[in-house]
């Protein structure tokens, strides 16, 4: 029992009259003097918990005593003192407590709101642990704790009442104090785990991070705590690892900077941590953030003259300029990349293998080459399983799924591999996501949109909810092909705009490039002629030379433009270009869209017999990509030309 038959938790803060009435129900019948209970409500400002915490007070001092279940003054109440608020409430209460009772309670502070008797025993002070259990009744019956349950095996929990009494018990301790406490803790919890210390490896971060941050504070640093700083920050580099790979990008990237500081001398373990916080911004959408951590990456790996770990920060900003810089990119990877597998090879390094082979893959995508793709993904997942590296696994199968959605995979063979594909990774919601849009592009294909739709909307919501700002703003690639097959460009157009808005918004140019000219086919298909002509032009600046789908795409686009204005021979040449480029790229879709093109500029030019054959190669190329509603398309165009 404790010492109220009553409970409040409100989240808005009381009126007077509400305060009023909670002092009433927690001490029954009982009447403080109106001046007392008026000073009580006044400080409290509405806070229940100062409420409570004031009464108990009371009862602590012996100034309210029980009778019949009730509470009725003991004594004179007229001049009882009131703290000013609730933290001086809470030290002033803590203040009441026993030397052991206090270092109780400061001990089990330094765990959390919930804390282990084991870890009590461990930590305090020689006379509180002799008579521990003692000790815990008392403050269990003075309302600071309560029994709770352990999550640790064998052990028995307690937590403190309210977060704020932990908090001022805390807060009531020297920063010496506290940095010896969370360091023996980190011993305790680690010995106490046994096999198991692997799944408690953030919370051992996190309390030797906090005893280092303290004994730095002090200026008291040897070379014993500089170690201590160094198994932290490996600690919560693995921690922010794995955070990141089951989703929670926004917590990996957290614990990753945290690691970052504490490695505070250059060398192997910093740079890793360097190169997988570059990886998290880069999901987050925070790329140039991201290149100013790989920028003082590469200076230290220079430095120190490593020219393995130098190779992999390389690669890792190229992987982040294929976004900002995309001509700069091709350059810098194609030179980059066959020394990276030189050297990763010589020395027997499946993480920097994989990592090469990653951006080997990016390289074929610009070149629209998708076997090419295909095969580098392929060796990509295969040195991150030998690595030992899940993630990077998984990032690379994510890939691969895309690789053959755009390829020449048929939609059958598609859909079953990219199934196979997810039931790989179960339990891994953001890979699940992203996995899930090539899945709705074949389903697309098929003309099942309802299906396809109900994908795309959950792996969206999914990829937001885990703050994917990146992976968010790409959603287009696969919403507006879905609603232009389905007939409905005007929401292809409305997904084209958020995507490209977005990517505008963070600085991101390699797919905006591409994204920007479905927009204008989308706006193009309406009859929205003139701002088809403004995307055109804004695609064409951000394509530059590298990316070989956009060249095609604006050329096909202009030249339908220019078809429409009368303007034949120029508008054939233009669309003659995008079918010679995208047969360039194995991408069966875009070649069927480039001759699809090219024969509706035939048809507005009067030449309809080379019209239709231009519609028999696209169904030809659709018929093998397996794309039924282009197919019927393309068929209905025979039969009914362009005007």
């Amino acid at each position: 029992m404790g010492k109220f038959n009553a409970t409040s938790i409100l989240l808005e803060p009381l009126g007077s009259e509400d305060c009023t009435r909670l002092i009433d129900n927690l001490l029954g019948e009982a009447a403080l003097p109106p001046a007392a209970r008026d000073r009580i409500v006044d400080a409290a400002e509405g806070t229940p918990l100062f409420v409570e915490e004031m009464l108990s007070m009371l009862i602590d001092e012996g100034l309210l005593r029980p009778v019949n279940g009730h509470w009725i003054p003991a004594g004179e109440l007229s001049h009882v003192r009131v703290p000013p608020n609730i933290q001086a409430l809470l030290a002033a209460r803590l203040d009441q407590l026993t030397a052991d009772e206090r270092a109780v309670v400061e001990c089990g502070s330094v765990e959390g709101k919930v804390f282990h008797r084991g870890a009590l025993a461990d930590l305090s002070p020689g006379p509180a642990r002799i008579s521990l259990d003692t000790l815990l009744m008392g403050l269990t019956r003075r309302e600071m704790i309560r029994p709770h349950h352990a999550e640790l095996t064998g052990q028995d929990a307690f937590r403190f009442r309210h977060q704020l009494i932990r908090d001022a018990a805390y807060e009531g301790m020297s920063k010496v104090w506290r940095a010896e406490l969370h360091e023996r803790f980190a011993s305790w919890l680690e010995r106490e785990a046994g096999e198991r210390w692997i799944e408690y490896e953030e919370i051992l971060g996190y309390h030797l991070e906090q005893a280092w941050r303290y004994r730095s504070e002090l200026g008291a640093v040897g070379e014993a705590d500089l170690a201590m700083a160094r198994r932290a920050g490996t600690l919560l580099t693995s921690s922010g690892r794995r955070a990141s790979s089951r989703g929670d990008v926004a917590a990996g990237v957290n614990l990753l900077e945290r690691a970052l500081t504490l490695l505070s001398e250059p060398g192997p373990d910093r740079s890793a941590t360097a190169i997988f916080l570059m990886a998290a911004l880069f999901e987050m959408g925070e790329l140039r953030r991201a290149e100013t951590v790989g920028v003082s990456a590469l200076a230290e790996t220079q430095d120190l003259g490593d020219r393995p770990m130098e190779l992999r920060v390389r690669l890792q900003l190229a992987r982040l300029r294929s976004g900002l810089e995309p001509d700069a990119f091709e350059s810098e990877a194609t030179e980059l990349t066959p020394e990276a597998i030189r050297v990763f090879e010589e020395l027997g390094d499946d993480a920097g293998l994989a990592q090469a082979w990653g951006i080997v893959a990016l390289l074929a995508n610009l070149d629209g080459h998708p076997r090419a793709m295909e095969e580098a993904h392929q060796k990509a997942i295969e040195h991150s399983r030998r690595a030992g590296d899940r993630q990077g696994e998984l990032e690379q199968l994510s890939a691969l799924t895309a690789t053959l959605f755009w390829g020449e995979t048929p939609a059958d063979e598609g859909i079953r591999r990219v199934r196979a594909a997810l039931e790989k990774i179960k339990g891994h919601p953001s890979w699940e996501a992203r996995m899930a849009r090539p899945l709705a592009g074949f389903l697309a294909m098929q003309g099942r949109f309802v299906e396809a739709r109900a994908i795309l909307e959950e792996s969206i919501k999914s990829v937001e909810d885990l703050g994917l700002k990146l992976y968010a703003s790409t959603a287009g690639f696969f919403t507006a092909p879905l609603e232009l097959l389905a007939g409905r460009p005007e929401a292809a157009e409305r997904e084209l705009r958020t995507s490209c808005e977005a990517l505008e918004a963070i600085g991101e140019k390699g797919w905006y490039s591409s994204l920007a000219a479905l927009l204008a086919e989308s706006l193009y298909v309406q009859g929205k002629y003139d701002e088809a002509q403004e995307w055109v032009a804004k695609a064409e600046r951000a394509a530059g030379g590298h990316d070989l789908g956009a060249q095609s795409d604006t050329r096909a686009i202009r030249g339908k433009l220019l078809a429409r204005r009368g303007s034949f021979a120029e508008a054939e040449s233009l669309a003659m270009e995008a079918v010679k480029i995208a047969n360039r790229t194995g991408e069966l879709n875009h070649e069927g869209d480039s001759y699809f093109d090219l024969a509706e500029v035939l048809a507005l030019a009067g030449r309809s017999e080379e019209s239709a054959d231009a519609l028999r190669r696209a169904i030809e190329l659709w018929e093998r990509k397996g794309n039924l509603v282009s197919t019927s398309k393309a068929k209905a165009r025979l039969l009914r030309p362009w005007h």
